[in-house]
């Protein structure tokens, strides 16, 4: 059984021949395995409340109706340009 030196640097190597565009995964994989084994934890995030966050934007005074007015124009529309597609 090869050395745990051993490994590591051939590991070392095959690192330096992966494209730099697949890196990404790797690390990835190599974070799985260390969160599989307890080596790895992670923090959740506390959610961010948005209560306020649109104030002055005008999206605050957006009703229900005026979301319904807007599918309907965007259903007609869209229709409309099906319907002229294959003439």
């Amino acid at each position: 059984m090869e050395s745990i030196n051993t490994l590591l640097d051939q590991m070392k190597l095959n690192l330096d021949k992966v494209p730099k565009h697949k890196l990404t995964v790797v690390n990835d994989f190599i974070n799985t395995v260390l969160y599989q084994t307890g080596k790895l934890t992670y923090t959740k995030k506390e959610n961010r409340k948005l209560v306020g966050a649109f104030k002055d934007t005008g999206l605050d005074e957006i009703t229900q109706e005026d979301i319904k007015e807007l599918r309907r124009e965007m259903t007609n529309s869209l229709e409309k340009r099906i319907d002229t597609w294959n003439t």
